[in-house]
């Protein structure tokens, strides 16, 4: 492969969740603790549109209604087409989601429901959890006793489900029925062992492998289903954060990075830190639906 090109003049403290929207043909990503969506045609230095909301942005997918669906720092908001301020759809309950929890990495399945987890502010172990926004609108506990919940995704034939917990350095595999969205046994399908850094977020390509991005560790990593590391490449800075697949055929990968708690020195050493950069990656991806899940007549709190 040859080695991955920055793509836009725009620099993020947190850039994280990188998705392509494939009705509006542009990509969609966030600058998480800056609470900003950022959205861009997937040309070179294209103008990047930067919505900011005060407060910190997880992820952000786009819906088949045209509006863009948030997890801000409290809950999940919708952003409708042209507006310029979301309106609430679901919180979790506060006995276990306060002012010192936010949102991180989310998706959407096959049938558009919206998958996203949370993390402490200061990370502290378990303080985490993995929600499902179900179709129906209704937000549901799915895992707890998460500390950093990070990259998810799904095979091509939608049974198994891919997870991060960053400390963990592990990628977990479920078991997955989509018909029901209930996630069955789990098992380590890869354990970063010797690997630099830890794993942060992943994309699955259209031969079933994982692409994931090394947090302070300077690259990108191709594994097989099975869990067998197949390919690297590598960046020009340290905090490589997420990747999505993007274009016509999904020929091209978008690869997120950091910026954010690097000192002036390094800084210094990765002035590219922050950016976004484009791969050819010699495979297609597999297609990320958009969220389907239906706008409720009013905000729910989970139970």
């Amino acid at each position: 492969m040859a080695p991955p090109e920055c793509l836009f003049d725009h620099g993020d403290e947190l850039g994280e969740g990188p998705v392509w929207d494939t009705r509006q043909q542009r990509l969609l990503w966030v600058d998480i603790l800056a609470g900003r969506l950022l959205r861009a045609a997937p040309q070179p230095a294209a103008p990047v549109e930067v919505l900011e909301f005060g407060r910190p942005l997880g992820c952000a997918v786009p819906h088949v209604d045209g509006s863009t669906w948030l997890a801000l720092s409290d809950g999940v908001w919708r952003l409708a087409a042209g507006a310029a301020q979301p309106t609430p759809i679901a919180q979790p309950p506060r006995a276990v989601h306060g002012p010192q929890h936010r949102f991180n990495d989310g998706k959407c399945d096959a049938l558009g429901r919206f998958w996203l987890g949370t993390t402490l502010l200061d990370e502290a172990p378990g303080g985490g959890r993995l929600y499902c926004l179900d179709l129906d609108g209704q937000l549901h506990q799915v895992l707890d006793g998460i500390t950093v919940s990070n990259g998810l995704g799904w095979s091509p034939d939608n049974r198994t489900f891919y997870y991060i917990d960053s400390p963990t350095r592990r990628v977990q595999a479920f078991d997955f029925d989509l018909a029901s969205g209930q996630l069955g046994r789990g098992r380590t399908l890869i354990d970063f062992g010797e690997q630099p850094g830890v794993p942060d977020g992943l994309a699955v390509d259209s031969e079933g492998a994982l692409w994931i991005a090394h947090w302070d560790g300077y690259r990108l990593s191709r594994w097989s289903a099975e869990g067998v590391l197949l390919a690297w490449v590598e960046l020009p800075v340290a905090r490589v954060t997420s990747c999505a697949f993007y274009g016509a055929r999904l020929e091209q990968l978008l690869i997120t990075t950091a910026r954010v708690g690097l000192d002036d020195s390094a800084r210094q050493a990765q002035p590219l830190a922050g950016r976004s950069f484009r791969l050819d990656p010699g495979v297609t991806g597999l297609a990320v639906s958009a969220c389907r899940v239906r706008v409720p007549d009013h905000p729910q709190e989970s139970a």
